[in-house]
């Protein structure tokens, strides 16, 4: 095989895998500062609200509702990220309620970790499907590239890989639902920031179930995944963590990003 193309297929069997399920810590923050929290975050996607595009798209072949978000290829004219928020905040606040969290992690630094985990796992639906796309122009195979329970995996894998590396999108590019578009100082830089950053999603790994063999969303790459996105996935995936368009879609997807209450 050529060693180009046997570098950017992603190796099947590879996993994420999270730290020990329990450590020492203290209390994050009082329910009253939660509250205006969430208050705040709510307050601010009334923009980008789109409940009637999901409504009438929810059903349809090849649209993607996942727990916490849909992926609307763009197929449709409506494609796009959209953020089910209404069920994000229920689900933040468990998080939240459920681990003992180190005095140094603040509300603001979980939120950015969990919105980000969601973010790349549904990017990671759309350059699926770039990847799809480029081989029907070659040829070679069709959206969808793989049975839906491999590519949540597949997602998920991406997903939680990304957010401990690159946390943060493009910086042209800001995520709605984030209160503001810089990494907060405690998972920005440095060994203690990477420890966060790997701490919180171990616990949102455990928090979502990642852990039963079983799960649908459980972080690994199966081998149908490898073979379906072949030598074209990690070219791909990279230019969409920089903010590059590879394959020309209808909307650039960074300008996609909505929310719903559904």
């Amino acid at each position: 095989m050529n060693t180009w193309l046997q570098a950017n297929i992603p190796r099947a069997g590879e996993e994420w895998i999270p730290l020990r399920e329990k450590f020492e810590g203290g209390i994050i923050e009082s329910v009253s500062v939660l509250e205006e929290f969430e208050n705040n975050v709510l307050h601010r996607v009334e923009p980008y609200l789109r409940d009637r595009d999901i409504l009438r798209l929810e059903k349809r072949e090849h649209v993607i509702k996942d727990p916490l978000a849909y992926y609307v290829p763009y197929h449709f004219s409506e494609m796009g990220i959209y953020f089910r928020i209404n069920k994000m905040i229920s689900d933040f606040r468990a998080f939240v309620s459920k681990y003992p969290w180190p005095n140094n992690i603040t509300v603001n630094e979980l939120w950015y970790v969990y919105v980000m985990t969601i973010f790349w796992h549904e990017m990671a639906h759309h350059v699926i499907e770039d990847v799809a796309t480029l081989m029907e122009w070659m040829g070679k195979a069709r959206y969808p590239l793989m049975p839906h329970l491999v590519e949540e995996m597949f997602c998920e894998f991406n997903a939680f890989t990304t957010a401990e590396k690159q946390l943060s999108p493009p910086n042209r590019y800001n995520i709605p639902i984030l209160p503001y578009a810089n990494l907060p100082s405690g998972i920005s830089k440095g060994e203690t920031a990477f420890l966060n950053r790997r701490l919180i999603l171990s616990c949102l790994y455990y928090h979502w179930g990642r852990n039963n063999p079983t799960s649908t969303y459980r972080p690994i790459v199966r081998i149908e995944a490898s073979q379906a996105v072949d030598g074209l996935w990690n070219g791909l995936w990279n230019a969409h963590k920089g903010g590059y368009e590879v394959v020309k879609a209808p909307y650039e997807i960074y300008k996609r990003l909505y929310c719903t209450t559904l």
